[in-house]
């Protein structure tokens, strides 16, 4: 073989060796939005429901079971997904904006609209969607390879 096929061969290859890299990438980071959008919807019923308990004008042991439920299925599905460790601070600061105040038969009352309980609910989940949003681009950028190969697994 001649010098002139050999650099054709290894261009070839390696043409082909860098597409298969760059669609495997494309497809994981497809993936992983179809993934965070799940999520998204599971993080929204979570606020909606949270939301709709503590605006009710009684407690409802039945909503409240849902809830804790619903927000253990978000940080299993979670958990599968990302790294859980970068979320610790989301996951409390959803859970108590939801279960600290106003969670117990003993003190719960119908909450306004305007209130501070409703308010820290909307903050976390909106938090928690920008703290995954963050992950996600840091991840997955929108420029060119469209995936960061040097960035660890965290």
């Amino acid at each position: 073989m001649s010098i002139s096929s050999e650099i054709t061969w290894l261009l070839v290859v390696a043409g082909w060796g860098l597409t298969h890299v760059f669609s495997e990438a494309r497809e994981r980071r497809k993936e992983m939005r179809a993934q965070l959008d799940k999520l998204y919807e599971l993080l929204f019923a979570i606020e909606k429901d949270a939301r709709s308990f503590h605006r009710s004008e009684c407690f409802d042991i039945v909503k409240a079971s849902e809830l804790i439920l619903k927000l253990n299925t978000f940080e299993r599905i979670l958990t599968r997904i990302l790294f859980v460790d970068n979320f610790i601070q989301n996951i409390i600061q959803l859970r108590r904006s939801i279960t600290l105040y106003n969670f117990d038969l003993s003190i719960f009352s119908q909450q306004a609209l305007d209130c501070d309980i409703l308010h820290k609910i909307i903050s976390a989940c909106e938090d928690f969607e920008d703290a995954i949003e963050q992950y996600y681009l840091r991840k997955y950028p929108h420029t060119f390879p469209y995936i960061r190969f040097w960035l660890d697994q965290k």
